[in-house]
């Protein structure tokens, strides 16, 4: 069964979304990290608070997140490396018959 294009378009290549530059990817993240150092203070004054006392405490905060971040990280490739399947899973390929 032939596959159906939109009238005027017989290329798939074109129904694809355009491509993001690396460049334009590196400046969103950059933006949007800078947008988000500025408005903390704002949304969060306690965390605000906490970076500038006299006993900072979003450093914890911070860290403790990381780990939790790493830690799942961590679970999806476990995951990610049961879910491939390894030469030999299939017995066929690998018993020769006499």
């Amino acid at each position: 069964m032939a596959r159906q294009f939109p009238p005027g378009s017989d290329d798939p290549a074109e129904l694809r979304p355009p491509a993001i530059s690396r460049r334009g990817l590196a400046l969103a993240a950059g933006l949007a990290t800078v947008i988000a150092l500025a408005l903390v203070p704002l949304l969060v004054p306690a965390v605000g608070g906490s970076l500038t006392g006299s006993a900072p405490q979003a450093y914890w905060y911070i860290s403790r997140a990381c780990a939790f971040v790493a830690l799942g990280l961590l679970w999806l490739s476990m995951l990610a490396g049961l879910g491939i399947p390894r030469p030999g899973a299939r017995g066929d390929r690998w018993i020769t018959r006499r």
